[in-house]
């Protein structure tokens, strides 16, 4: 859970944070791990910023995309056949941009596979606060009603459930707003 915390949870269902080291405090670190591995997984991608190694295919081009984005830094591009380290800037060997497009200035990317090592910062600092907002959501929806039960009546017994979403589980809209953070493949 690097991207949001009970703390902002609690203030988002507008209810005191539990006691630190309680069950309840567990409980809600749980719902939040889920609820957060749901989103990137339909992100296809980690949103928190981190700094990643890359081994990418050569493209052949003047372009090369890295999986993650936005980029916020680059440590380090070596082309692995030469051990040659390149240099970045304009009239340098390569530029990028925060979309993740690497552009070779001073030639064309290797054809080889695994050819182009990249070092690189990507991701949310902080997370955007729509997902945040999915996140707690889907972790309040789990944590208070796992089920999905929508109503239910105890005379000839009878139980409905949601039928738009199951209880922890992406919406549509949720969808929607997560595609705009997915990785480019």
């Amino acid at each position: 859970m690097a991207w949001t915390t009970v703390a902002e949870f609690y203030r988002y269902l507008r209810q005191p944070a539990p006691t630190s080291g309680s069950d309840e405090e567990a409980e809600a670190e749980q719902a939040l791990d889920a609820a957060v591995a749901a989103i990137e997984d339909e992100a296809g991608q980690a949103l928190d910023e981190s700094t990643d190694t890359v081994v990418l295919d050569g493209s052949g081009g003047r372009e090369l995309i890295v999986p993650r984005w936005p980029v916020t830094a680059v440590v380090s591009v070596t082309l692995l056949e030469e051990s040659d380290v390149l240099t970045e800037g304009f009239g340098e060997d390569f530029t990028w941009s925060k979309s993740g497009v690497f552009h070779y200035l001073t030639g064309c990317w290797p054809t080889a596979q695994q050819s182009i090592e990249v070092v690189y910062t990507a991701g949310w600092a902080p997370v955007p606060l729509s997902l945040r907002r999915i996140a707690w959501r889907l972790a309040a929806t789990q944590a208070v009603n796992p089920t999905g039960v929508e109503s239910e009546r105890i005379g000839d017994y009878q139980v409905k459930y949601k039928s738009d979403v199951i209880a922890g589980e992406l919406t549509a809209a949720d969808r929607r707003i997560i595609s705009r953070y997915a990785v480019r493949e």
